[in-house]
């Protein structure tokens, strides 16, 4: 609980002071390096996402547990924390650095690409991407990419980006097709994956090469279709959706909103007060969700055996006093008294003293460890 409580502190005075925030978390890490079994694995991985914020040049000195998908995320994860945080130079450095192709964070390149001012930086991200294209299998990451070149291929000489087009016809082309379920506006539809992917750069290609552009129209039906549409692809798209867009700014119409949630259909109630809480600044019915959850956490039949820093419900606490710290300010601390122990209260306070100090909220770390129950004998 110390440990994990010196490293949110340490984030908190980046806010302040960046040399005694180091020391603080350094200390702390020092510590957890010590720690066993699962505590060590939960507080290195807190550790590495607070040093995103703190000190990104340690993060190298904080091994990762994590593999594949869960290693992908937290590579997101810490790029969004560097930016969130205004380390633009240290996201940069990590994404260009980045060299593990099955894992790298493709989709936060467009993040930091546009924090750069210049274009050199930008095509050094674009041709290291380009190059974690060629040997990542086929997965959303290849999209990820795509996205990256529709933007940047007017950085790269003239030569290169027309290669680089051809490459991903090819490539396209080479590969097994699969369904895919995808639309633009009124009356464009793909379930061709291939197509869809040559629809992404069509623009691109017809630029860079008319000729090239002309035979995939040719030879493909829904592609053909889309670009009766939207003749220059993406280009007539974006045309299209600024034109809309200024239409229903000079008419007055209202804009459509709404709001997505992912997690455990538990927590929908909770989420749910939180979205009203936004509106009214009354966090008590959020707080009483917080109470089940912990309630769930200490349930003396199936306890969480998580260590209780990444506990649902010490997540739950910290993100209503933060939220409520940045809506009514240093009034939010009538809530704490409503926390119950003085270890979860503690969290949810740095928390709020984090949205007064004007940082921007951290992402939340949960975990719950139940272990198998034993068949009665």
């Amino acid at each position: 609980m110390r440990l994990a409580a010196l490293m949110r502190i340490a984030r908190v005075q980046t806010a302040f002071d960046r040399g005694q925030a180091r020391i603080t978390f350094e200390m702390a890490l020092e510590e957890a390096q010590r720690l066993k079994g699962r505590e060590r694995e939960s507080m290195l991985q807190l550790a590495r996402l607070i040093v995103a914020a703190v000190a990104p040049d340690l993060l190298d000195q904080i091994p990762s547990g994590s593999h594949g998908p869960k290693r992908q995320f937290e590579s997101g994860m810490l790029v969004k924390t560097m930016l969130d945080h205004n380390l633009t130079d240290a996201a940069f450095q990590y994404v260009s650095d980045y060299k593990d192709v099955s894992t790298i964070p493709l989709g936060y390149f467009p993040n930091v690409i546009q924090r750069m001012k210049d274009d050199e930086p930008k095509l050094t991200l674009l041709r290291h991407a380009t190059k974690a294209w060629r040997k990542m299998p086929d997965n959303h990451s290849r999209s990820d990419f795509l996205h990256i070149f529709q933007n940047l291929w007017r950085l790269m000489p003239l030569d290169e980006a027309q290669d680089l087009a051809r490459e991903i016809v090819r490539d396209s082309l080479d590969r097994p097709d699969r369904a895919t379920t995808a639309g633009y506006f009124e009356g464009v539809a793909f379930t061709s994956h291939r197509e869809h992917t040559l629809f992404g750069i069509i623009h691109i290609v017809q630029h860079l090469d008319p000729p090239l552009a002309e035979s995939l129209s040719a030879g493909h039906e829904q592609l053909a279709s889309a670009i009766r549409r939207f003749p220059h692809g993406w280009e007539s798209i974006f045309e299209e959706s600024e034109e809309r867009r200024k239409q229903s700014m000079a008419t007055g119409a209202a804009c459509g909103g709404g709001f997505g949630m992912a997690g455990n259909p538990k927590d929908k109630p909770y989420m749910m007060a939180m979205m009203q809480a936004s509106k009214d600044a009354d966090y008590r019915p959020a707080i009483a969700h917080a109470l089940e959850q912990y309630q769930r956490d200490i349930d003396p039949n199936s306890p969480n055996l998580a260590p209780k820093p990444v506990w649902p419900s010490t997540s739950s606490f910290r993100s209503i006093l933060y939220q409520a710290g940045k809506q009514i300010g240093a009034d939010a601390a009538v809530y704490l008294d409503r926390v119950p122990e003085d270890d979860l209260r503690l969290f949810a306070h740095i928390e709020l003293e984090a949205a007064l100090a004007g940082l921007p909220e951290l992402q939340a770390m949960q975990s719950m460890y139940r272990p198998p129950q034993r068949p009665d004998r």
